[in-house]
């Protein structure tokens, strides 16, 4: 923006409006993220980005499975909520980043982000299914959320004898606010339908208020790792993570008014990796690391009692990567084991059975791969092998389930190509091919007789048409199914038939037009 190039803009936008395969289901988004950079600070660059999105949707709680039965599953095309219900969304956020290098490669990085958002969905709901019934609930619930949040760090080698250090410390802290109010939440059986032809409009039911939850939330975390050059094979990482959070949640439609809880939090979070390379093309590693995520505190056990422990997991991870023909590609394997326990199943405040499953594991292989196989031609495949089980729970039934929407096989291939020469110089050619494996939709439970809901495997071809210009390019894709039918995920709504299940998109055709001015 100046004669010395200094200042620097940059305009990021884009609107959608669609009309999606499900029945009234719109959706239409409007995004703009303006930003500015300065150079102008020797040894420095300061970044300040402002976000706007709104977006405006047709409300879609998916289908449901009577009896867990997939079979049983209305046409993919079928919407129980009512043409008009919606779920609205607004968002704006502000973030500034600056990195600046001092003397002695000390550099400081700082980085602040606010938002504000808020959303207002208003529809008839599913809530359960009986044969071929559904049981909807009228809902009104505006949500508001505040946060604001800032980071920084200093990072500095250090040099102890033959050894070098690469050390960074950094210190975040944030605040956040959630305000949550159901202005209606009513179910009567006016509002039933029937899962395999649904009639819409159902009658407006009586004002009857849900619940109103205020969270307030702030967050503190000082971080130190070590990025160590023990020789010119080997590299080490160690790190240590103190968090801490403070909470307050009050329900403010209780009556009589119910005091503020308040809820403190904290965890020590250790990470450790260590690499070895043999030669200029390979390279081991391996590593460790965990996580810690609070549990919200409105969260209550069937007693109403707010005893539910955080989230916590472990990481452990090996793996090898290599380069290709002299650098025309390159292939990954990793092998990996990760623990989560204290998973909480089921919406506290609506459904009263939810639980702390004990612990789930997840072990397997990912291994990708890439290759320019021609200076025009280039592919990617990728393979995962995930076996995830519930290994230790309250309820013996679920002991050895598999965990949710986990395939144990997944994979993955696309290729590309473009005409180099000639007539046809700029066309190029894609081909991409996509298999998810047999997931588990549910989870069995001793208090009920209902089977799992098993998802299917399925398979898909994504093929491309493009052509590049000096300014424009062109995009054809089609996307196609080998099966017109397949579901890409469930999610329980507290109970074992309470479901929402989304259908994949049936054979799609997308032509898309890039310009660069």
């Amino acid at each position: 923006m100046d004669r010395n190039r200094k200042l620097l803009y940059r305009l990021v936008a884009a609107y959608d409006n669609e009309q999606t395969f499900r029945d009234f289901a719109k959706v239409k988004e409007l995004y703009a993220v303006p930003s500015l950079s300065w150079m102008g600070w020797n040894g420095a660059v300061l970044n300040v980005e402002f976000e706007y999105r709104r977006r405006r949707t047709g409300l879609d709680n998916g289908l449901v499975a009577p009896a867990n039965n997939i079979a049983l599953v209305a046409p993919i095309t079928t919407r129980y909520q009512e043409p008009d219900d919606h779920q609205n969304e607004d968002g704006k956020t502000a973030s500034l980043y600056l990195n600046k290098l001092f003397a002695r490669n000390v550099v400081w990085n700082v980085s602040w982000r606010s938002a504000w958002t808020g959303d207002d969905t208003k529809g008839y709901e599913n809530v359960s299914v009986s044969n071929v019934t559904l049981t909807r609930r009228d809902r009104n619930q505006i949500n508001a959320r505040r946060y604001h949040y800032l980071d920084t760090t200093i990072r500095k080698p250090v040099h102890t004898g033959s050894v070098e250090h690469h050390l960074l410390f950094g210190i975040n802290g944030g605040y956040e606010l959630n305000d949550f109010d159901q202005r209606q939440f009513n179910s009567l059986p006016s509002l039933n339908v029937n899962i395999y032809a649904p009639v819409y409009g159902a009658p407006n039911l009586p004002p009857k208020p849900g619940t109103h939850q205020h969270f307030t939330f702030n967050n503190y975390a000082a971080y130190l790792t070590d990025q160590i050059d023990l020789g010119p094979q080997w590299k080490a990482l160690a790190g240590l993570r103190a968090t801490r959070q403070t909470s307050d949640f009050q329900e403010l439609r209780a009556t009589p008014l119910l005091p503020v809880r308040h809820g403190s939090l904290h965890a020590f979070l250790p990470l450790a990796g260590l690499v070895f390379q043999p030669n200029s093309t390979w390279s081991l590693y391996s590593s460790f690391s965990t996580s810690f995520n609070p549990v919200r505190p409105n969260n209550v056990d069937i007693n109403g009692e707010a005893t539910f422990k955080p989230e916590r997991g472990r990481q452990v991870e090996a793996g090898a990567k290599t380069s290709l023909a002299h650098g025309r590609g390159e292939a990954s394997l990793a092998l990996f084991n990760i623990t989560r326990t204290g998973v909480i199943i089921g919406l506290t405040t609506q459904f009263p059975n939810a639980q702390q499953i004990g612990e789930e594991r997840s072990r397997g292989l990912e291994l990708s791969v890439s290759q320019r196989i021609l200076n025009n031609w280039q592919a990617i495949l990728g393979y995962g092998y995930t076996d995830a089980h519930i290994t230790q729970d309250l309820d013996p039934r679920r002991v050895g389930a598999r965990t949710q929407n986990v395939p144990r096989h997944n994979g993955n291939l696309w290729t590309r190509y473009d005409v180099a020469g000639g007539a046809l110089r700029g066309l190029g050619f894609g081909l991409g091919l996509v298999y998810s494996g047999q997931r588990a939709g549910t989870l069995p439970a001793s208090n009920s007789t209902l089977p799992v809901l098993s998802l299917p495997s399925y398979f898909r071809i994504d093929a491309g048409l493009y052509y590049l210009a000096r300014r424009y390019e062109l995009t054809a894709r089609v996307v196609t199914p080998r099966d017109a039918l397949y579901y890409e995920s469930s999610s329980a709504l507290g109970g074992a038939n309470q479901l929402q299940l989304r259908p994949g998109a049936p054979r799609a055709a997308t032509l898309s037009l890039r310009c660069k001015f």
